[in-house]
C-alpha cells in the first residue's frame, strides 16, 4: 500500500511540475503571414548547432522547431545567436529579440533570460552575445526568437501578440561540457 501511495504521489508531483513548464503559445506572435519574417537564426553549440535559414514566409502564431533544431550550450560559457530580419513583401521596420529559459521554469520572464533586442529594418542581421549563467538549470529548455513589425526594441516581449512578424521556438540543452574552470 505504501509503495502504491508513493508511486501515486511521485506521478502527481511529476504531472504538476510538467504542467508548470508550459510556454506561452496561444495568442502569441503574428496573426497573419504577410510583410515580415525571420530569415535566419543561427547559434553554434558545443556539439549541436541551430542554422535555420528560410526565405519562405512563415505561419501565424509560434513556429515550433523544438523537434528538429537544437543546440547544446554549457553553463558559464559564451555564445552568439545571430538573427536576421526578413521580409515577405514590404520592407517595414520593427524589432527582433531572443530569449533562453535558463532556469527551465517554462517562461522567458526571469532576469537575464532576454539575450538582447534590436530595432531596425529587414535584411539586418543582429548578433546577441551572451554568457550562460553558471546557475543555469542543466538539461532541456527552450530558446524563443521574435521579429515584430512596428515593434520597438524596448517593448518587444516573448508573449506579445501582433499583426505581422514571426515567433520561432528552438530546443536548447544546457550542459557542463565546456564550462570554464
Amino acid at each position: 500500500m505504501k509503495k502504491l501511495l508513493l508511486t501515486f504521489l511521485f506521478a502527481l508531483v511529476a504531472m504538476v511540475t510538467a504542467q508548470g513548464q508550459t510556454y506561452c503559445v496561444t495568442g502569441v506572435g503574428p496573426s497573419t503571414t504577410f510583410d515580415s519574417e525571420l530569415t535566419g537564426v543561427q547559434i553554434t553549440g558545443d556539439t549541436y548547432s541551430i542554422s535555420q535559414m528560410s526565405a519562405v514566409c512563415g505561419t501565424a502564431g509560434v513556429q515550433d522547431f523544438t523537434a528538429t533544431d537544437s543546440a547544446d550550450i554549457s553553463a558559464g560559457a559564451s555564445y552568439t545567436v545571430s538573427v536576421t530580419m526578413g521580409t515577405c513583401g514590404g520592407t517595414y521596420s520593427g524589432a527582433i529579440a531572443a530569449w533562453i529559459d535558463f532556469n527551465a521554469d517554462g517562461d522567458f520572464d526571469d532576469a537575464g533570460e532576454q539575450l538582447g533586442s534590436y530595432g531596425g529594418s529587414p535584411t539586418t542581421t543582429q548578433d546577441f552575445t551572451f554568457i550562460v549563467p553558471a546557475t543555469a538549470t542543466l538539461g532541456a529548455t527552450r530558446m524563443r526568437v521574435m521579429q515584430q513589425e512596428g515593434g520597438s526594441a524596448t517593448s518587444i516581449a516573448p508573449c506579445n501578440s501582433f499583426s505581422w512578424g514571426a515567433v520561432e521556438d528552438y530546443a536548447i540543452r544546457i550542459t557542463n561540457l565546456n564550462t570554464p574552470s
